[in-house]
């Protein structure tokens, strides 16, 4: 990890810090031939990424809050690497499932840069969506029962693993969609079919309200 991960871990626990190890400055995980261990997600879908230490984290990681919860959505903002060009679709199509579904969610979005809300909306949530990026670093303030969905491609180089572990640190479930199209530093577009299905099998093939 880099120091900014480590900085992060060490304010939900005491490892000491003699037990994280701190990667120099542009190091990169990928190795020449870009190859992985293999892993089982959360979906029961291989990919190329590899592991990390599972739960080792969750027992910092609290009960939800009682009454409604939370669909979070973070975004990038429109014009930085990685945003999402279908974003104001997305968000709609997001909403008409939190307000037509059986289970009464409240959707809550962060927008590009820091919320002084986004901890207390992670606190309560049941689902976290997101493009790749740092503020999924902010899953630290989630609960037992959150569920994260990261738009990330899983094609070699563009393949990037850190937010699975981390989710798997914490003890979350952790899902991947693949954009349609995808550029490491340009912008990407997402499909409202796959996150609405994706959505549909947490809360009802894995419900754990």
């Amino acid at each position: 990890m880099n120091e900014t991960q480590k900085n992060m871990i060490k304010n939900i626990s005491n490892i000491p810090d003699d037990l994280l190890l701190i990667c120099e400055k542009n190091t990169s995980y990928l190795t020449n031939n870009a190859y992985y261990l293999n892993f089982y997600n959360s979906n029961n879908l291989t990919t190329c990424m590899g592991s990390c230490g599972s739960n080792i984290l969750s027992n910092y990681i609290p009960e939800p809050l009682s009454g409604k919860k939370n669909v979070v959505y973070i975004s990038r903002g429109a014009n930085t690497m990685r945003s999402v060009i279908n974003e104001n679709e997305i968000i709609k199509a997001i909403n008409n499932f939190c307000i037509n579904n059986e289970y009464i969610f409240k959707l809550f979005i962060n927008p590009s840069g820091l919320s002084s809300n986004l901890k207390e909306a992670l606190q309560n949530s049941y689902i976290v969506i997101s493009p790749h990026g740092g503020a999924l670093g902010n899953m630290i303030y989630c609960n037992k029962k959150t569920n994260i969905i990261e738009f990330i491609s899983l094609s070699k180089l563009e393949e990037r693993p850190c937010f699975y572990y981390l989710s798997q640190a914490l003890g979350l479930n952790y899902y991947n969609i693949e954009p349609v199209n995808f550029n490491f530093d340009s912008k990407m577009e997402v499909s409202i079919t796959k996150i609405i299905e994706q959505m549909n099998l947490i809360i009802y093939i894995k419900p754990s309200l």
